[in-house]
């Protein structure tokens, strides 16, 4: 699949893809792209790499909100969904300044993650709603065809 090369003048709206943290992390700080090294994350990040470039890459984070991958952060252990409902209303209320701080307010989100992080947000779901290893051979399926099905009337 040929990635969808932005440009300000394009008139089009930018795509974002937004890809969920994972579970396994390495023990140390560093860049956002490397701390979550388990193989679903590591397939997200596959994917959302065949549909845009990196700048345009994103992760949901229970600690730290929305993140670009070259962000150098610790490693924690939170899950969002662990979380009181006033966390979690507080961890939306920082994304969505997060969003308007980096000017992403006007761009088109694909989410490449759960729906107990994308479901606060508009946009297109990408991962069909199945169990995690049929999750995981869905998204092996599409990398090995070197392509993403985005519903592109949508994107425009």
């Amino acid at each position: 699949m040929e990635k969808r090369k932005q440009s300000p003048s394009s008139g089009e709206k930018r795509i974002i893809v937004i890809i969920g943290c994972g579970k396994e992390k390495r023990r140390h700080k560093t860049k956002a792209k490397f701390l979550y090294c388990g193989i679903h994350f590591k397939k997200c990040l596959c994917l959302a790499k065949q549909i845009t470039d990196e700048e345009n890459i994103f992760i949901f984070s229970a600690k730290y909100g929305l993140i670009e991958l070259e962000k150098e952060i610790h490693p924690y252990d939170i899950k969002l969904t662990n979380l009181l409902r006033s966390e979690r209303e507080e961890w939306v209320q920082t994304v969505n300044k997060q969003i308007k701080e980096m000017g992403l307010n006007k761009t088109q989100f694909v989410f490449i993650c759960s729906p107990s992080y994308h479901k606060y947000f508009k946009g297109i779901t990408l991962l069909p709603k199945l169990r995690m290893g049929l999750q995981m051979k869905w998204m092996t399926q599409k990398i090995k065809e070197q392509r993403c099905t985005l519903f592109t009337k949508e994107l425009k």
